[in-house]
């Protein structure tokens, strides 16, 4: 009986200890140079501290559908520094409570300028630098010694930081970073058809890793989706840790660059709230929902709206990577059958209910619901009613205020059955088109047509 008694009492033991996660923790981040670091959520960051200290990080946790905290979840933190790119480094649930990063919590951030880049060394490394300044100065005796030093001094501050710059991805050489995350990057490069490209390039652990598994399963859905609103992809490749996705390149910005305090014309963003469900549409119907939808994952190219980032996308076909008891998606844009972390009832009206949030925020400057701790939004979600858009809004065209808060029904059944209905129901609002505003720099134009490369043969 004793022993029973023990065991029970273990038992009871472990599961308040589960429960019960640290409401804070220790981490240390480094970077090259140091720089301040934030904690990012979808409503905003929190400074933290310096890189190279240790901070202290409340980091986001999930609920179960009691709105209990269980464990911790995926996260982003942002590094910034005086004339130098922003980082986002993805910390998986995991590393939280390990008090280090993935990479041994070393990042470098590019700089702005080769001019900065040799401010940040002379910075560190003063006497190195004396050191090639001399070298420089002996060089300048012979003038071909010292032209080919300073271009390969010029090659050095251009690439130091991103091996990548002028490497090849199998046949595409790599020219220029266009933008950086936690697990990797995004380049131009060419091809020797001549053709330019975007190829979106992750660095993974090992060829078991989930993130390589999302990866894979992207491509592959975004080769079978060929639309107008969908982004192009045309290869795929994997080298020693690190994979890459070579698509159309686009020019523009992302829809968060345009969202306005005071809201946008109904006339201004319909055309883009066109493209969108047309896209999700056809995406619906070969048997894809996205998960998560967003305005950060939606570009504004001249020749409209492009859907991106379908490495959440679940498809019949494929086998789902997502892990239960699991959530992934944004919280602002989440719908309650994704923030409750079962995935029973996702399916295409998900995608909906986020398209909801986004017009919501498109028309009145916020979205539906705002909050600086996660788990409170994650409860508006599930149990709070939106505020009325009516209020949020004046001269709102006939109907419109209605077919938004559909959208934004708590249970699925509640929202409208496809996309292709939405965007019947958002045609008869209406239809006039003016100019969309400017994010503040319009991108050049684009060719109608996107030359797909062709490896050279063997």
């Amino acid at each position: 009986m004793s022993f029973r008694l023990l065991l029970s009492f273990w038992a009871v033991f472990l599961g308040v200890a589960q429960a019960e996660l640290p409401e804070q923790v220790k981490l240390s981040v480094h970077s090259f140079p140091p720089g301040d670091v934030y904690l990012e959520t979808t409503v905003g960051s929190v400074y933290l501290g310096k890189s190279g200290e240790l901070l202290t990080v409340k980091p986001p946790a999930m609920l179960d559908a009691a709105l209990r905290p269980t464990q911790y979840s995926n996260g982003f933190l942002l590094l910034k520094a005086p004339g130098h790119s922003e980082l986002r480094v993805s910390v998986r649930a995991q590393d939280w409570s390990r008090g280090r990063l993935p990479a041994a919590g070393s990042y470098s951030l590019a700089a702005a300028s080769p001019l900065v880049t040799v401010r940040d060394y002379v910075t560190a490394y003063p006497w190195a630098c004396l050191g090639l300044l001399a070298l420089l100065l002996v060089g300048f005796v012979k003038a071909r010694t010292w032209r080919r030093g300073m271009h390969h001094l010029q090659g050095l501050l251009e690439t130091k930081g991103d091996p990548l710059i002028g490497k090849n991805l199998g046949p595409y050489q790599v020219q220029s970073r266009i933008g950086q995350g936690g697990m990797g990057a995004v380049y131009r490069v060419s091809h020797p058809d001549g053709g330019t490209y975007a190829a979106k390039v992750i660095y993974f652990p090992n060829a078991e890793a989930l993130e390589l598994q999302r990866f894979r399963r992207e491509f592959r859905v975004l080769t079978q989706l060929q639309h107008p609103s969908l982004l192009r992809a045309f290869d795929y490749g994997e080298e020693t840790q690190m994979a890459y996705c070579v698509s159309e390149l686009l020019e523009g910005k992302t829809l968060d660059h345009y969202v306005r305090p005071e809201g946008l014309s109904w006339s201004a963003i319909w055309p883009w709230v066109k493209s969108i469900l047309e896209g999700l549409g056809y995406a619906h119907k070969a048997g894809v929902v996205h998960r998560d939808l967003k305005p950060a994952n939606l570009m504004v190219t001249d020749q409209g709206i492009k859907i991106l980032d379908f490495g959440l996308a679940r498809q019949a076909q494929l086998t789902a990577v997502t892990l239960t008891g699991q959530a992934f998606g944004t919280p602002t844009y989440m719908a309650p059958e994704q923030v409750t972390a079962s995935g029973t009832e996702v399916d295409l009206r998900t995608d909906l209910y986020s398209l909801g949030v986004i017009l919501y925020e498109l028309l009145s400057g916020l979205p539906p619901f705002v909050s600086e701790d996660v788990q409170e939004m994650i409860t508006q979600h599930i149990t709070e009613p939106p505020p009325p858009l009516s209020s949020k809004v004046a001269d709102l065209p006939e109907g419109l205020a209605g077919i938004v808060h559909t959208l934004l029904a708590k249970k699925p059944g509640n929202r409208y059955a496809s996309a292709e209905r939405v965007l019947e129901l958002l045609a008869q609002v209406g239809t006039a088109s003016v100019p969309a505003p400017e994010p503040g720099q319009r991108s050049s134009s684009l060719p109608d047509t996107v030359p797909v490369p062709r490896r050279p043969r063997d």
